[in-house]
């Protein structure tokens, strides 16, 4: 998904790093500086999206990905800004 994607195709340096074993401890660091985490929601194997925070612990939902349009919407949306 992240190789398909926009942010790919571009000339910046923009980090994927996942802080700890598991499933919510994803961040994606872009080179502008602004920052996502990745959590499932509902937590654990029931998971049916993911929502997706601007800061570490403490930050504010930017958007929920629920299917495969939304997903690539978010990306494109990163890019375009």
């Amino acid at each position: 998904m992240l190789l398909g994607c926009p942010l790919a195709r571009d000339d910046e340096i923009h980090r994927l790093k996942q802080s700890k074993p598991g499933a919510e401890s994803y961040g994606l660091y872009l080179a502008d500086g602004r920052q996502f985490h990745f959590r499932p929601r509902p937590n654990g194997h029931a998971a049916t999206s993911i929502h997706v925070f601007d800061a570490f612990q403490k930050g504010a939902l930017v958007v929920e990905l629920d299917n495969r349009e939304a997903i690539w919407q978010f990306f494109a949306h990163l890019k375009g800004t």
